[in-house]
């Protein structure tokens, strides 16, 4: 096993809580895009189309695509945003697309009124969780060096 001294390990721990923050951010900003390509793909266009008044989601039917504008908001860079404080990195991805004033990616995700909730966002979440978690981990081994 090898040894380093109390003034090597203080060093090392100094550099491993000023680079983690960075290194998990640009991980988790990875795994975001790689999730939002999921939804763009698998829920968001394809043969089959969930039909109006059908709850989605767990029968991996998908919204069908009408104008595009969420898929292509979906490819824009304030898709993922990210932010670091100290040891605390944020990551939030989506889209604010609106139609008049609502938002109507959050009204297919989680319902609205008598619209019955189309996941299209949650499903592409839980399918990479552990692709997340792994990212994570290496992040963290590869900012203590």
């Amino acid at each position: 096993m090898a040894r380093i001294s109390l003034e090597q390990h203080q060093a090392k721990n100094k550099a491993w809580i000023d680079n983690a923050p960075r290194t998990l951010q640009s991980r988790m900003e990875k795994v975001a895009r790689i999730m939002l390509v999921t939804a763009q793909r698998e829920h968001l266009h394809a043969a089959q189309p969930m039909p109006r008044g059908v709850t989605g989601g767990a029968d991996n039917s998908v919204l069908s695509m009408q104008s595009g504008n969420m898929i292509r908001s979906l490819a824009t860079k304030s898709a993922v945003q990210t932010k670091t404080e100290k040891t605390k990195v944020v990551v939030k991805l989506g889209t604010n697309l609106t139609n008049r004033g609502y938002s109507y990616p959050r009204a297919h995700e989680y319902g609205l009124g008598k619209m019955p909730e189309r996941p299209w966002l949650r499903p592409s979440i839980k399918k990479n969780q552990e692709l997340l978690r792994t990212e994570i981990k290496q992040g963290m081994v590869a900012a203590y060096g």
